[in-house]
């Protein structure tokens, strides 16, 4: 046999073992509970709490999708940075609270994908810019799924954080109305082509790049770059995190579930630990983000990426209504400028392709200015926007444009239908179910889905899906549910309006 083939073979037997091995391993590390977690913490010493977080009960193989990185190796040896700091590195920065004001954008959820590459640069990203332009609460929104999708991510097995950073700089991202997140709700990749028809005019790039800490390098080096705004960075999972619901983690216990990508937004040299926004939603850990102790066998530090823009020299956008949002009657869109020498601004509304100009009158503040929107003279349906800055350069005129932004017109009642298709009434369940529910909405999507869970003695759990797809599917590990007869149904809600689908009755036997 070739050499050649036969070293082909042997790696790829070499995978498939490696995986299987992996897959294993997992599958019986998972026998940990909260209170074996607590105790481990307590053995150690270790200073955070364990407990039932948003991701706890996903089943593990759940939990596998979402790890979309490559793991971190701890340093055999690490220079750290005195407890008192330098001149040049302060002992202390935040993103969130520099100077009283918070530079970083919302935080938002990965959901069932392995995503975790992009939303972590795009967190990066939308900081960056707030950082760079000085503009506390810009909060420009991005597209993780164009920057993943485009790039060349995949849910089943994630993308690599140095990809992710020269796409930005090559190609750039377009804004999260240009093709809004769906693949944490189906576990499904998007289409590249499935953006916008206008994404090449509506991308933002960055100038440039590097690559920062590493083996041989200490703590200072992430610090010090950490000083002009947030990083991307890697580190590995371990079963003990899922649980993490505060303090400052380090591993005590659990295997180890793969590579994780997250934003690092700050430190605390003086109780030696980095702060760390997270993709799994607002509700884990510490409103979504956490601490996590320097020298960590998690590797938060050792290997991370600093992203250079072009400040701008000031930019515009729309403060309300925010994005998603359902407007209706009279209503005032408030458009805010840091050009300098702005003297007006315009509202830019786009539908069909149909693009309306509004002009801005001046607010009391020097800064803002407000259209008067009577939406009652509007079609009802989904809308994009962007603002103008209208600034003088010596004798001439410029505009500088917002990025767009989707919200919603609704004078009217919408038309909200949702259903289970899977389990079918009086069904008998074991083990792992995955539930099929059926969503549409006109003259705008449904915006929330909540599927109830009521058991016999009248308790109801609400499990909830925000922006949902057409065919929305949700995992329910019923092992976690005692054996009896449950009542099921799904309410679909579009701003104040809400529609509730059939009940079924279902049995859970395991």
């Amino acid at each position: 046999m070739d050499e050649t083939i036969l070293h082909k073979e042997v790696v790829v037997l070499s995978k498939i073992l490696a995986v299987t091995a992996f897959i294993l391993l997992a599958q019986s590390a998972f026998s940990l509970t909260i209170n074996d977690i607590n105790k481990a913490i307590d053995a150690k010493g270790a200073n955070w709490k364990a407990g039932k977080t948003s991701v706890w009960s996903i089943p593990i193989e759940g939990k596998m999708e979402m790890m979309g990185a490559p793991s971190v190796q701890e340093k055999e040896f690490a220079f750290h940075v005195p407890k008192n700091g330098s001149k040049d590195i302060p002992s202390k920065l935040d993103w969130r609270n520099k100077n009283g004001m918070n530079y970083m954008s919302p935080v938002t959820n990965q959901g069932r994908c392995g995503s975790c590459v992009a939303f972590a640069a795009v967190g990066v990203l939308e900081g960056q810019i707030n950082a760079s332009n000085g503009w506390p609460g810009l909060n420009m929104d991005f597209s993780e799924q164009q920057l993943f999708g485009c790039g060349g991510g995949s849910c089943n097995r994630g993308w690599y954080p140095g990809s992710a950073a020269s796409y930005l700089k090559k190609n750039g991202v377009v804004d999260e109305a240009c093709l809004p997140y769906t693949s944490g709700s189906t576990g499904e990749n998007v289409s590249c082509s499935a953006a916008c028809s206008n994404a090449s005019s509506r991308k933002t790039r960055i100038l440039s790049y590097q690559m920062v800490g590493g083996w041989f390098s200490s703590d200072s080096d992430v610090m010090k770059a950490l000083q002009d705004g947030p990083l991307l960075g890697t580190m590995t999972v371990y079963e003990d995190f899922i649980a993490y619901t505060g303090g400052v983690y380090e591993h005590v216990t659990g295997g180890r579930l793969g590579g994780h990508a997250i934003t690092l937004v700050g430190y605390d040299n003086v109780e030696n630990y980095w702060i760390v926004r997270n993709s799994w939603g607002a509700n884990w850990g510490e409103g979504g983000y956490f601490r996590i102790r320097m020298g960590d066998s998690s590797g938060v530090g050792n290997s991370c990426y600093k992203m250079n823009i072009d400040p701008y020299g000031g930019t515009a956008r729309i403060n309300a209504p925010s994005f998603r949002e359902v407007i209706s009657g009279s209503y005032n869109v408030m458009l805010e400028s840091s050009v300098s020498n702005t003297e007006t601004m315009k509202l830019e509304l786009v539908k069909g392709g149909s693009v309306t100009t509004y002009n801005a009158v001046r607010a009391k503040e020097i800064d803002r200015f407000v259209v008067n929107l009577n939406t009652s003279e509007l079609e009802d349906g989904v809308y994009e926007a962007r603002s103008v800055a209208v600034y003088k350069v010596g004798n001439s005129r410029k505009e500088k444009k917002s990025q767009f932004k989707q919200f919603f017109v609704l004078n009217s009642t919408p038309t909200i239908e949702v259903g289970i298709s899977h389990p079918e009434n009086n069904a008998e369940l074991k083990e792992r179910v995955i539930a099929s529910i059926s969503v549409s909405g006109s003259p705008i999507p449904v915006m929330k889905l909540v599927f109830n869970i009521k058991d016999q003695n009248g308790n109801i759990k609400k499990v909830v899906n925000e922006n949902p797809t057409s065919t929305t599917l949700m995992s329910w590990k019923t092992q976690h549910s005692a054996n009896g007869r449950y009542e099921i149904w799904v309410e679909g809600f579009t701003g104040e309006h809400k529609v509730e689908s059939t009940h079924f009755n279902v049995t859970v036997n395991n």
